[in-house]
């Protein structure tokens, strides 16, 4: 033997196999119920076809140098790639025929990227390969300042020539960004934790934090929340700045068991020997049901069919690529509905029928939804919808130099305007002549999440409760949130545990039934519905739910194994009832949404190289997290959650300079931000990986470039392909979020 694992069993009994070939390559997961995933290799190693639990097959193809050089899902559509001679992806094909180019320097920097419709955005670059102008697709040019000593940007120019101006504390943090909007400030700990915001609008949020960098406390004008964690760091109790406690409790492997409200209501998960969610039950405080919802899987995992308590059940067909077919509802209160879909090669839904009537969808080659048989659509060169047009009637959209949505004027509502903090997340709202909306917003965790909303100067309008989840709203009179598995609000109970409202949505999201007249923003996979514009706001990005499709370009460019996610303007990858996408940047399957928060805690607990093991292990398709980071822990923690998708890392910094290739997962594109192991899980990972004790200090702190050469390097062992910056990975690539904003 040599020494491969060949089974993993959890806390419950369930036994993962796996097999290997002579070579000691895994060419089988095994799971518990019999079902497996083979992957074949190529004589020198590489990864050449893998056939899932459902016998779907892709296929992968390789240049002589080892390049992918082209995919091919279950249904022969196939995304090719071509390279220069140092291995720049110079074209990329889609299933469609549709060529998207590149150029580059001799630095391997991006210097052009063209759209099939020939469309083309540049760069130019400094001695040290940092971005100095990017002239996007507009041909409006942003211009980029950075400190002479470190590197570090410092001044952003729009083309409007409005600026964004950054300060930098010594060890690298930010401490000050200047905008049109005003000063935001920042204030941290010894170990480099945030510990305080002040917002341009006068509001602030603070934090504590317990030895293990658990958030403990969490204050805003209205008040202070506070958290407590059991000992693997799991988030065990919220309690709100009214002393009421929300509870969580977790089975042996770590899936979430339990959530107690303050009114007495409690729901209870319970799991298939895989660890995916069965069963969700929403009780009273006196035992009786609310609400449940039961699922049946396909061998794949997906979702078949859910069964309600209400008497309603929905069933699900998929084609073998996972995108769903038909949604067959039967309600006996509301009445019954077949909704069907079909799509072209990329995932454009090409056809939706819903009662035996027929919509049709045309694009152009870039992707963008032109009509649909009731409205059309306009876009500027960026990729942005401007214009929608049903009838006799125009809806305009209007977005600044950052593709970011401004302002919406509709023919008979009038005009909204929106605002954004330097992160690009929605700090406030106008509707024509009323009051400004503002949110104060919590852009310290995995996704930001509003705290409170204000109209005008000082009036507190709402306040809102997390856990883990979106807990409660307070309006006057407290509203708390049950859920379904897809993670969609589905009733509103009161505070003595009443239900006041409840919603029922189609699997993209529209609203098909609701009662009650709480006022209520957070619906469809509990994310923030926005009446003026009709679309939810998804953070870096408005989701049309009505269409299935995102308004605007995704910032991620994708990745190359997996062609679905190299489309621009699809959600959830036409699968929405396995995957979510609250980031508004890349969908996860919501089962592993809810193992990340049991991750999370986990991570603080390992080292760097069990983390980044443990991580290199999920990414190239390893379905048993806990068998991949039992170097890091002691026994089996979390047992087989499956291949879960939130771990695809993304790396890449085409516009910064510093080339990023993954061998396993690569993403070779011209983005402009760096995100490092994107996702719940390893987005947070990140951060604790330079707080152990091995990796005091911040990245970018000139005292800790070993630490940034020896994450770097850890990288490197495990595919990654790093240049530029001079071997490790300079604190300018960094996104705000990965240094504690």
């Amino acid at each position: 033997m040599a020494g491969n694992q060949i089974s993993v069993t959890d806390a419950r009994g369930n036994t993962t196999s796996f097999v290997y070939d002579g070579a000691n390559r895994k060419t089988d997961t095994i799971f518990v119920d019999g079902t497996r995933i083979h992957t074949l290799y190529d004589r020198v190693g590489r990864k050449k076809t893998v056939t899932d639990q459902n016998d779907e097959v892709t296929t992968f193809e390789y240049d002589d140098v080892g390049r992918l050089t082209a995919v091919v899902d279950d249904q022969k559509g196939r995304t090719s790639y071509i390279y220069d001679e140092v291995g720049n992806k110079l074209t990329q094909t889609d299933a469609e025929n549709r060529t998207t180019k590149w150029s580059y320097d001799n630095s391997g920097n991006v210097l052009t990227h063209t759209l099939p419709l020939l469309q083309e955005e540049s760069f130019t670059y400094d001695a040290v390969g940092k971005v100095l102008t990017h002239t996007d697709f507009n041909n409006r040019t942003t211009e980029f300042e950075y400190s002479p000593c470190c590197g570090r940007l410092t001044r952003k120019t729009l083309p409007d020539e409005t600026t964004e101006e950054y300060t930098y504390l010594g060890t690298g943090q930010i401490e000050t960004v200047t905008t049109s909007q005003g000063l935001t400030e920042y204030e941290y700990d010894s170990v480099g934790r945030v510990t305080r915001r002040d917002n341009p609008d006068g509001t602030f949020i603070s934090y504590g934090y317990d030895l293990a960098g658990n958030r403990t406390s969490l204050t805003v004008p209205s008040g202070t929340t506070g958290f407590t964690f059991d000992a693997l760091n799991r988030l065990e109790t919220v309690t709100a700045p009214d002393t009421t406690v929300t509870a969580y409790t977790y089975d042996a492997v770590g899936n979430r068991d339990t959530v107690s409200l303050p009114n007495g209501t409690m729901t209870s998960y319970t799991y298939d020997a895989l660890n995916r969610l069965k069963l969700l039950k929403n009780r009273a405080a006196d035992n009786s049901l609310i609400s449940s919802y039961a699922y049946t899987l396909g061998l794949a995992g997906n979702r078949l069919q859910v069964d309600e308590l209400s008497g309603r059940s929905v069933e699900y067909t998929y084609d073998s690529l996972y995108r769903l077919t038909d949604e067959e509802i039967t309600d006996p209160v509301q009445g019954n509905a077949v909704i069907s879909y079909t799509y072209d090669k990329v995932g454009n839904r090409e056809t939706k029928t819903v009662g035996g009537v027929t919509q049709s969808y045309d694009y152009n080659d870039n992707d963008r939804l032109e009509n649909d048989d009731t409205s059309t659509y306009l876009y500027d060169n960026n990729g942005n919808l401007t214009h929608k047009t049903v009838g006799s009637e125009t809806i305009e959209y209007v977005y600044d130099d950052s593709n970011r949505l401004v302002q919406i004027n509709h023919p008979t509502d009038g005009t909204t305007h929106y605002w954004y903090d330097h992160n690009g997340i929605r700090t406030a709202k106008q509707v024509n002549s009323s009051a400004l909306h503002r949110y104060l917003v919590d852009a310290n965790r995995d996704y930001a999440q509003v705290l409170e909303e204000y109209e005008g100067e000082s009036t507190l309008a709402v306040s809102y409760l997390y856990g883990d989840d979106l807990i409660a709203q307070n309006r006057g009179d407290l509203s708390y949130y049950l859920y379904d598995g897809q993670l969609s609000s589905r009733q509103l109970v009161n505070s003595s545990g009443a239900v006041t409202d409840s919603y029922d949505y189609d699997a993209f999201g529209n609203l098909l039934n609701s009662s009650g007249s709480t006022e209520n923003d957070y619906l469809y996979t509990g994310e923030q519905f926005d009446p003026n514009a009709g679309f939810y706001y998804l953070r870096a990005r408005y989701y049309d739910q009505g269409s299935g499709r995102f308004t605007s370009v995704d910032p991620y460019a994708g990745n190359m194994h997996e062609p679905i996610t190299l489309h621009r303007y699809l959600y959830a990858g036409d699968n929405p009832v396995m995957n979510v996408d609250p980031s508004g940047e890349m969908d996860y399957s919501l089962s592993s949404l809810m193992a990340s928060t049991v991750i999370r805690g986990m991570l603080l607990n390992f080292s760097v190289s069990a983390a980044i093991g443990g991580a290199d292990a999920a990414l190239r398709g390893d379905p048993i997290l806990a068998g991949a980071f039992e170097s890091g822990v002691v026994g089996t923690l979390l047992g087989p959650l499956g291949v879960i998708k939130f771990v695809k890392p993304v790396l890449v910094v085409g516009g910064l300079g510093l080339g990023v290739v993954g061998i396993a997962d690569a993403i070779s594109e011209g983005n402009t931000e760096l995100a490092l192991f994107r996702g719940a899980l390893l987005l947070n990972g990140a951060v604790t990986f330079v707080k152990t004790a091995q990796y005091k200090g911040r990245l970018g702190k000139r005292d800790t470039r070993a630490q940034n050469r020896a994450i770097a390097d850890q990288l490197k062992a495990r595919g990654w392909k790093i240049t530029g910056g001079g071997g490790y990975i300079p604190h300018s690539a960094y996104p705000l979020s990965i240094s504690g904003i």
